[in-house]
């Protein structure tokens, strides 16, 4: 009889004796990931309310941004092995963009260098930002960003993820 794990969907794994077993790494993970996502909704919310402080409202998106990288971090995590896993996968690169573009805008601001934040430097700020974006959101067509790899029992969504040039 075997004990070799078997990728299936969700985060606990079934062997073939019929014991479960739940990879202690991932429910880690997505543990810090949930404080992450909390502390980050808090910190937006108390910097909207102080907007009126040099680089607050920045501060604020900045957060935003990072919770919804953080839930579609945490989201696949729970579709394991199911195709359906990529959509929120995708839209973790807008949310990096965005925390990118607002740590930097925030750390302008906030320094009192806001002069350097011209429409024309927001313009070529947000090339990177839009390029990527794109790239995820069509991958299915090109497979430039990423694909599914071989399976893989310890990996948190069921498989290992190849990253392509447009990564």
């Amino acid at each position: 009889v075997s004990t070799r794990a078997e990728p299936r969907r969700g985060i606990i794994y079934y062997r073939s004796d019929g014991s479960t077993s739940m990879v202690q790494g991932v429910v880690v993970y997505l543990g810090v990931l949930v404080v992450v996502a909390v502390a980050c909704l808090a910190v937006a919310v108390r910097a909207w309310g102080q907007s009126d402080a040099p680089g607050a409202r920045k501060l604020a998106l900045l957060n935003v941004g990072t919770f919804f990288w953080t839930v579609f971090t945490i989201v696949p995590t729970f579709l394991r092995g199911d195709p359906r896993l990529w959509l929120p996968l995708r839209f973790t690169i807008p949310s990096v963009a965005l925390v990118v573009f607002f740590l930097f805008t925030f750390t302008l601001e906030y320094t009192g260098r806001s002069k350097y934040l011209s429409p024309r430097a927001y313009g070529l700020l947000a090339i990177e930002p839009i390029l990527a974006t794109t790239l995820a959101l069509t991958n299915d067509t090109h497979f430039l960003f990423w694909s599914q790899g071989p399976a893989d029992p310890s990996a948190a969504l069921g498989f290992v993820r190849v990253f392509g040039v447009g990564f």
